[in-house]
């Protein structure tokens, strides 16, 4: 998706996370020939909106699943005691990550050097 090629994938685990059938990719149930075959067919048929189709694949993994997201997932899921996620969650938009100064009593070592190389302050 990160480089615009067209997905066609089951509905497993996380991937519907990342692909919204029609918008993002097309989706097939696990285990069903039938639906992996609609899917394609569907794929096919859709041949003019393939361009939009990669645009909005490629937008939703920019916007969702980059460094500064997936530092603040870290952070939110290593500091469960925050009174505030460092994300909100609402507007999926980042909020501020903490300073250098600032500390977690379940971040130590490595995870917190993560989190600073990740997003220096």
């Amino acid at each position: 998706m990160a480089s615009r090629t067209l997905v066609v994938a089951t509905r497993h685990s996380g991937i519907p996370e990342f692909v919204r059938h029609g918008v993002t990719g097309w989706l097939a149930d696990e285990g069903s020939v039938t639906s992996l075959t609609e899917s394609l067919r569907q794929a096919l048929a859709a041949c003019a909106k393939w361009d939009r189709v990669r645009a909005d694949a490629r937008a939703k993994i920019e916007a969702e699943f980059n460094w500064e997201h997936l530092a603040a997932d870290l952070v939110d899921l290593l500091c469960p005691a925050r009174t505030q996620p460092f994300r909100d969650k609402a507007l999926t938009t980042p909020a501020k990550l903490p300073t250098a100064g600032q500390t977690c009593p379940r971040i130590s070592g490595s995870a917190s050097a993560v989190v600073t190389s990740v997003h220096p302050r």
